[in-house]
């Protein structure tokens, strides 16, 4: 267990970098990164009949936070296999020998379904949640309705899909203790046969 924690000291180098590259990636496309997650607000506002649909900040802090915000989003979905990795090492010395082997699968598969979680909780979950708030403000007008509304959109779409990216990670890390434990039992029973 200590050398697993001293390796995970040693090569935090590997995780910045991913975390980095996916931070720094949609920090500088922000603006495209934004417009994607308030596009399916966007398609409700239409069906409504307001033509408008724009991000409207009233600071300068808020859209550089909603930005910080996503950028810390897709650091953490891009880093998520090597946090896995990771820690399935610091708890390796726990695991059968044939457990140790799939570890990088697994890692593979957290970041699949962190990003799938993500796209879950973007495209399709935010919409069914802010769905009665946005047939409620069909009545109001269009200046009225896309002021704060875009905006709190694009903060809440963006926790919600963190959210899901993290949920969605969390059936990979129980078929790893599960398959660690049927290792187990099938050594035992070979043990004591």
């Amino acid at each position: 267990m200590i050398s697993a924690l001293s390796g995970w000291l040693k090569n935090p180098l590997q995780g910045l970098i991913a975390f980095g590259l996916g931070a720094g990636v949609t920090f500088f496309l922000g603006h495209t990164v934004t417009q994607a997650i308030i596009a399916p607000l966007c398609t409700m506002l239409a069906e409504l009949g307001q033509d408008s649909c724009q991000l409207v900040f009233l600071s300068s802090q808020e859209a550089f936070l909603t930005l910080i915000r996503q950028s810390l989003l897709a650091g953490l979905v891009v880093a998520s296999p090597w946090l896995f990795y990771q820690l399935a090492r610091l708890v390796a010395p726990t695991l059968w020998r044939e457990a140790h082997d799939k570890i990088p699968l697994f890692a593979l598969a957290s970041g699949v379904m962190a990003v799938l979680g993500v796209m879950l909780g973007l495209f399709y979950r935010a919409p069914i949640t802010f769905a009665p708030a946005i047939e409620a403000l069909g009545t109001m007008t269009d200046a009225v309705a896309s002021t704060g509304l875009a905006s709190n959109y694009a903060r809440a779409a963006t926790i919600m899909a963190g959210g899901y990216g993290v949920v969605l990670q969390l059936p990979v890390v129980v078929i790893l203790i599960n398959k660690s434990r049927r290792m187990h039992r099938a050594r035992q029973a070979e043990e004591s046969a």
